[in-house]
Parts: C-alpha cells; structure tokens; sequence
C-alpha cells in the first residue's frame, strides 16, 4: 500500500523500492509497483513504462502503462523533445487501440520540433487518426520557429492536412499558416 503513496511522491529512493517491486516474485507487490509506476509525478519513469508497456503479459497493462507513458513522457525533467518523441513513438508502436494511439498524437504536440510534425504527418492517412494528426500538426506548425525553418515542407504537410481535415475552422487557420511567409 505504501508502495503508491510512493509513486505519488516520487523521488530517487522511492523509486529504487519502486523497481524492486516491479522486478519481484509477489504479484501484490509486483501490481503496487506498477500502480506506483501509473501515479509518478515527473518523467523519470518514463523508460519503465515504455519497457512495461512493451513486455506487459497482458492487454490491460500494456494499457495502463502507454497512458501512464503518455502522460509522463511530456511532463518536466532532463529529456530532450527527441528523446520525448522516440518515447511517444515507442508508446504508438505498442498502443492497439485508436483512443490510445489519439491521446499519444496529441501528447506529441508537446514535443516543439519538425520531427514531431513529421510524425503526426505519418497519421494523416489512417482515418481513424487523421482529426487527431491534423490537430496536432495545426497546433506545432503555427510556431513560427517551428514552421520557417522548414517551410517547404511544412507547406506540403499543410496542404495534406487542408485535403484531409473535416474541421472547417482549423483548415482556416492552416491555410493563415501558409499565408503567412
């Protein structure tokens, strides 16, 4: 029980007790771990969840730990946005369900880089992703010092969002984006 108080807390120690757990033979204090992994505050255990997710025995813990790993991978912490991006792209290549793939798209609009575009643009052509693709390549490309750099192909990856996107308004707002030059 104390274990997901200490998940909740964080800390270097605690996680060390934390692991231990989660490596360990009892499968209550295996599953408290793991609860304690889900609640961590910071992005540390990001790599844990990722490895979780990846090794999960079953379908609703690789559940729990992709939204877990979504949800940590942007919080505050010492990771750059590629090491953030190829967190989330781990996370997307173990998500089976479009809701869970959906709240991964749009955790990526908190990574400030092309490449976050370039990955959201891989989406475009999955219709159950699309919507969530486009908003996420709307809301990363209308930074300028995101989108100037790469302005010939931010200006391909906007036309395919303006062909794609059935959301009138932010079509009108995509096009300002190439207007804007």
């Amino acid at each position: 029980m104390l274990l997901q108080v200490l998940g909740q807390i964080g800390g270097t120690k605690a996680l060390a007790l934390i692991r231990e757990a989660v490596a360990g033979a009892d499968p209550k204090r295996r599953e408290s771990g793991r609860q304690a992994l889900f609640n961590w505050p910071d992005s540390t255990v990001a790599d844990d969840l990722a490895s979780l997710a990846e090794k999960a025995p079953d379908r609703d813990l690789k559940i729990r730990a992709i939204q877990a790993l979504a949800r940590v991978v942007i919080l505050s912490g010492a990771r750059t946005d590629d090491a953030k991006l190829a967190l989330l792209a781990r996370a997307i290549k173990q998500a089976h369900r479009n809701e869970d793939r959906r709240l991964i798209l749009d955790r990526v609009r908190e990574v400030h880089t092309f490449p976050a575009v370039r990955c959201a643009a891989g989406f475009l052509g999955a219709p159950k992703l699309a919507s969530q693709a486009c908003a996420t390549i709307a809301d990363l490309l209308h930074r300028e010092e995101i989108r100037n750099p790469n302005q010939a192909e931010a200006n391909k990856i906007l036309d395919r969002v303006i062909a794609t996107s059935k959301d009138k308004s932010l079509v009108e707002r995509v096009k300002s984006f190439k207007s804007a030059q």
